[in-house]
């Protein structure tokens, strides 16, 4: 019977020229640079498409709705109100809650009366949702601005960027960069760890290394004692590049850490897991050289390994060929089974497995929405009963804004807490480099809880490169 009313109460509303869908605009502040007097920004909020906001004059003209915070924001939709038909031209902002702007979607076209403009956003953080219309034939007018979406991801309480890097490491190379976090905790100890990625000057020479940091803030800020660990023997050297560390510790105390090299002379493909151990607290490492495995063939492309101690064995995941992730075991911890592809929602260029305290696993990963090679520009997440395969994708959010995560993001680690979950990552604000991380530092993301399922998946458009 409850169903039934709600359909019938649903075709009502259409009947009536109600807008429809979950729509966070929806009587929510309008700011407007102008208003006719019998048609202000307020109807453009109201639910109703035989309603409309009129500025009163020609373009240029401006709306402004304030969400109240930030939300991810699927898809905005437009309800034109025109007379007469014509061309018109018309820019949708996406403001973050500093208030800092992107272009979200450019409209030129020719648009009628009762028209619907979309647009598929699939961004998080946004609060501002802001039409600009840059030419009309006739008053700006808009029926109804719908935008649809979800609490942001996460319910995202704050967000900071972490850098250790202090006055005597100051990198030198342009293309410096920090990536890759993998973050350490257990109940008794007094700090948080952060194994990572970071080319930085070592003996007077730019180089990748694997960096140890540790925060007795919560793992939150205040990061000190940055120092290598892991480093290649020299620049160019079978063992250069050591990055994308994972670290697990076994049931016999002995830590053992998974990292990725390869010398710079040699193709990026070249790419080798080794494996180095060490004693606690983690910071003097005996290399051990690449893991074994029996078969090669998921090792042309290796990134970002996760170790886990489960059932006395160490279980290894790691993103390999064809941006697939795959898993192997291992007893000893350097002889490894066959590596097994594991099934995820598509393919990634990074991304970490991490378990809770009740077992339940999760895929957080990084790629760019419409091609795996252009710089990842999204954090997804998945989930997992039992770590064989990952299913019911997330977006958390996207790259966005003016700050330092506002071109690229990757290499993310969920982290679980008592008080919710953290979101460790990688992000750029340099656009168009010869690698996309150059300039990238670590941040983290804090929030409430996880979202409870994906956003509807509204239209999907691309953008002109000239807007992207």
């Amino acid at each position: 019977m409850a169903k039934r009313q709600g359909l019938w109460l649903a075709a009502l509303l259409i009947l009536l020229g109600v807008a429809q869908a979950d729509n966070l605009a929806l009587g929510r502040p309008v700011l407007a640079s102008s208003a006719a007097p019998d048609a202000p920004g307020s109807l453009l909020v109201d639910g109703r498409l035989d309603t409309a906001w009129n500025a009163g004059d020609y373009a240029p003209a401006t709306v402004e709705i304030d969400l109240g915070a930030p939300y991810y924001v699927d898809e905005v939709r437009l309800h034109v109100r025109q007379t007469p038909d014509g061309l018109s031209e018309h820019r949708i902002w996406l403001g973050d809650a500093a208030g800092q702007y992107r272009l979200g979607r450019h409209f030129g076209q020719y648009t009628a009366d009762g028209d619907l403009l979309r647009f598929a956003a699939g961004q998080s953080g946004v609060r501002y949702i802001k039409v600009e219309t840059l030419g009309s034939n006739s008053w700006v007018s808009w029926r109804e601005i719908e935008v649809e979406g979800q609490a942001s991801p996460f319910a995202e309480m704050a967000k900071a960027p972490i850098d250790p890097l202090d006055l005597t490491q100051q990198p030198t190379d342009p293309g410096w960069s920090q990536y890759s976090p993998w973050v350490m905790h257990q109940p008794g100890w007094a700090s948080y760890l952060i194994y990572y990625c970071k080319n930085a000057v070592i003996d007077g020479k730019d180089g990748d290394a694997v960096w140890r940091t540790e925060s007795y803030s919560g793992g939150w800020g205040e990061w000190i004692n940055d120092q290598v660990v892991v480093r290649g023997t020299e620049i160019d050297a079978p063992d250069d590049l050591s990055c994308s560390p994972g670290v697990v510790i076994d049931g016999n105390g002995v830590w053992h850490m998974y990292y990725v090299v390869s010398p710079r002379t040699a193709p990026l493909d070249h790419l080798r897991l080794y494996h180095a151990t060490a004693a606690a607290p983690g910071l003097v490492w005996h290399k051990h050289g690449e893991i074994v495995l029996p078969d090669r063939a998921s090792l042309d492309y290796i990134e970002t390994p996760s170790p886990f101690y489960l059932n006395g064995r160490i279980v290894l995941y790691y993103v390999g060929t064809g941006q697939t992730l795959y898993r192997a075991e291992s007893e000893d911890g350097h002889h490894f089974s066959a590596p097994q592809p594991v099934p995820t929602p598509r393919p990634v260029s990074h991304g970490r497995v991490s378990r809770d305290e009740a077992g339940a696993w999760y895929y957080s990963y990084s790629t760019h929405p419409d091609d795996v090679y252009l710089p990842p520009s999204a954090i997804y997440l998945a989930s997992s009963n039992d770590g064989l395969a990952f299913h019911d994708e997330r977006p958390l959010f996207s790259a966005f804004g003016g700050e330092w995560d506002s071109i690229a993001i990757w290499s993310p680690m969920l982290w679980h807490n008592t008080s919710g979950f953290r979101l460790y990552y990688a992000g750029s604000k340099i656009p168009d480099g010869v690698w996309w991380g150059e300039g990238s530092i670590l941040g983290v993301r804090d929030f409430a809880r996880l979202p409870a399922a994906a956003p509807k998946q509204g239209l999907q458009e691309t953008l002109p490169p000239s807007y992207r």
